[in-house]
């Protein structure tokens, strides 16, 4: 929806009230906000009565709803859009967006194949391009201004990385379009070797599948996991993921003619995708989940054997890497919490008779791992830190690869099996990202690709500390400031934590670097609840031990300030996504140990969050069990707070087609809190009209910036 006039609020339209923090000399004005009008909800759980006053907002379509949303919007905007600095950032964010960017390329015999984007005047230019040797010209192979002007390349949803692939024998490329950012796409194959597009097209694959395609050795074609092709080729059409079937294209052939290779009928609700297509074209891995459990099977697909199921438990978690001397290759945490690698007898009728290639490390948790030009390449976390290393099939130690840097690998690791090169990209607070590749037998990198125009590193400092939490236990920190940085206690912080399964490291969002370059400093804190250590450190921070996490946050608030970084006054409480709840609890149950509060795209109402969607549930608990409920009442950001309260100004930012958070978060916890709030310090919202999962674009990224600028009294970048 386009986004509306203010709404004149009668009595107050021309009321201007300053609002201020005393501590601080700067001011923002605004209007009062428009009154949310309170229902009589309540909800009855596990004998528990609970208030629900806002409950109305969770409808977000509706005419009061979006009366009451665009005033707030247009509150925030006409408040801070005028400040100061917040033109000087607008273009500061303009003019150090990156001048192109790379993915990591597909390494095969013939070259390097990647997509690229850049701009060319005011238009955007999206390619998969192909280059014979790192230092070669580009050759382009698919670009995106040939098709029509609503199509883009596909990617996994959540991924943000292209989906194209690249045959073993670098002969053909398959890759996927989608319009208008529906998940439905269209797969074509293109021929390298002749320079041409084929006639192939494949509908009815969704990127809500978990893969796309998978070649065959033989490069004669490809798997892809489907459901019906929506009729006449119709890719906008609802997403029916139900009785998904694993089909093969030969290349050259018309869709009709695929063949089913595997499907279960009893049991429709499953999803399925090939991860593996063996050394032969005799053997497939096709890896299946339901939401809950997981399995694993091992088949010929052009073979009349059943099926042999390698396993089907949840707690096994497994992710195959490949076939290795007729075995598969796999990383379990079946009796190794912190990962391990096993070789799996296909035959074999119990994982008590795997074989251990690489055993668990007690002081590093293994992330993820790939069989990459016959080694295995294995990622870890060890103290939060990213490691990589190097390891022969047999499981005997090679080499820990040299990363350029403190930063967050994204993509992970992309190559072939026979192939002894391999590639990675990594970014960091300041760096956009670049792309590297990495000879796996000498351990050499070289860079491939720098996002990064006009970036000097010198100027960023990047460190580690570890800060004691409520209860004694040590927590990872990263901080990166600009060199130079005095530890005078007056320097503004942007504390930020995410806590639910990932193992966040340092990575790149254009504000961060304007932030930095404006003198702040960005902390991470690797709480409780996220995967730094493993299961054991996710545990200790969710369901029932989710405040845990929370405590590790406000522990980092208090180690910055006791250490001279900051003070009270200037530390900001920043979280979004699956970390919003844990930024706003902080809020909610210490206002007075921040000076600023960015809430962005959050679960808040952690009552009801199920019912309003259930994709972003990793670690929070539910309300069907009555101990977890009792816990999420103790610290749900929305049922906790308090009448009269001073809580610190805050700006919420969420996009008004988020389906993984809904908005209703947002605008019930913002409702909350401006019916509470005991100062006169704003509570304010932005909506990203038309945006999903983001805080926005970069209008409402300066937003957020000229915002803490004007709170605290910070110069432009430059």
């Amino acid at each position: 929806m386009k986004k509306d006039p203010l709404l004149k609020l009668a009595g107050v339209a021309t009321l201007l009230l300053l609002l201020h923090q005393p501590e601080l000399r700067a001011q923002i004005r605004t209007p009062l906000p428009p009154v949310a009008h309170r229902v009589d909800q309540v909800d009855v759980y596990h004998g528990v009565s609970v208030k629900d006053p806002f409950r109305w907002l969770e409808d977000m379509e509706s005419e009061s709803s979006l009366r009451w949303i665009t005033a707030q919007d247009s509150l925030a905007r006409n408040a801070i859009e005028p400040l100061a600095q917040r033109q000087s950032i607008l273009e500061f964010l303009r003019g150090t967006q990156p001048g192109s960017r790379s993915s990591t390329p597909h390494v095969r015999s013939n070259g390097y194949f990647h997509q690229l984007s850049f701009r060319d005047g005011d238009e955007q230019v999206v390619q998969i391009v192909h280059r014979s040797r790192e230092d070669s010209p580009t050759r382009v192979l698919v670009d995106l201004r040939d098709f029509d002007g609503a199509e883009r390349f596909a990617a996994l949803v959540g991924s943000g990385s292209p989906s194209f692939q690249v045959s073993p024998n670098g002969r053909y490329l398959a890759f996927g379009l989608s319009i208008d950012r529906q998940r439905w796409t269209r797969w074509h194959v293109y021929d390298v070797e002749r320079d041409r597009l084929l006639a192939d097209e494949i509908f009815g694959i969704n990127t809500s599948m978990y893969t796309t395609v998978w070649w065959s050795r033989s490069s004669e074609g490809f798997y892809y996991s489907s459901t019906t092709p929506p009729e006449n080729g119709d890719v906008a059409g609802a997403p029916d993921l139900s009785n998904q079937k694993v089909r093969f294209h030969r290349v050259g052939t018309d869709q009709d003619s695929d063949t089913v290779v595997f499907e279960s009928p009893e049991n429709p609700d499953w999803r399925y995708w090939v991860t593996s297509s063996g050394e032969s074209d005799e053997q497939i891995v096709v890896e299946s989940s339901n939401g809950a459990d997981r399995s694993a099977f091992v088949l010929d697909p052009w073979g009349d054997a059943d099926p042999v199921e390698l396993y089907r438990d949840e707690s096994l978690r497994i992710g195959v890497l490949d076939f290795v001397d007729g075995r598969v290759l796999a990383l379990t945490h079946r009796g190794a919490p912190k990962g391990r690698i096993v070789s799996i007898d296909p035959t074999a009728a119990s994982p008590a008779d795997w074989d251990e290639v690489i055993p668990e490390d007690s002081d590093a948790t293994l992330f993820a791992a790939w069989y990459l030009g016959d080694k295995i390449v294995a990622q870890y976390t060890r103290d939060a830190l990213p490691e990589v290393v190097v390891y022969s099939s047999d499981g005997g130690y090679r080499r820990e690869l040299e990363l350029p840097y403190i930063g967050w690998l994204r993509s992970g690791f992309s190559g072939d099996r026979d192939q002894t090169v391999a590639s990675f990209d990594i970014q960091g607070t300041a760096d956009p990202g670049s792309v590297y590749t990495v000879d796996l037998t000498s351990g050499e990198t070289s860079q491939f690709h720098s996002s990064a125009e006009g970036y000097d590193p010198s100027k960023y400092v990047t460190e580690q500390v570890f800060y004691p939490s409520k209860d004694g236990t040590m927590v990872p920190m990263f901080l990166m400031y600009l060199k130079g940085l005095e530890k005078n206690g007056d320097n503004p912080v942007w504390l930020f934590a995410y806590g639910s399964n990932w193992s966040a490291a340092p990575w790149y969002q254009t504000q961060h670097r304007a932030w930095l370059d404006m003198g702040g400093v960005y902390a991470l804190a690797n709480v409780r609840g996220g995967g730094e250590y493993g299961q054991a450190w996710i545990d200790a921070g969710s369901r029932v031990n989710k405040q845990v996490g929370i405590d590790d946050y406000i522990a980092a608030a208090e180690y910055l300030v006791d250490a001279g970084f900051s003070s009270n006054e200037k530390l900001v409480a920043n979280g979004g996504s699956a970390s919003g709840p844990i930024a706003g609890a902080a809020i909610v149950q210490r206002p007075y140990l921040f000076g600023a509060g960015l809430i962005s795209y959050p679960v808040l109402d952690m009552l009801r969050y199920e019912a309003l969607s259930n994709r972003l549930s990793a670690n929070f608990g539910s309300v069907q069990n009555e101990e977890e409920f009792r816990a999420l009442l103790q610290w749900s950001p929305y049922h906790n707070i308090a009448d009269g309260q001073c809580y610190p100004p805050t700006l919420i930012s969420h996009g008004d087609q988020d389906v993984l958070a809904p908005t209703a978060h947002s605008y019930k916890f913002l409702a909350a809190m401006q019916s509470a709030q005991g100062c006169e310090n704003p509570i304010l919202l932005q909506v990203a009209w038309g945006r999903g999962h983001t805080v926005g674009g970069l209008e409402e990224r300066a937003n957020q910036l000229a915002f803490l600028a004007e709170l605290f009294e910070m110069s432009s970048p430059e």
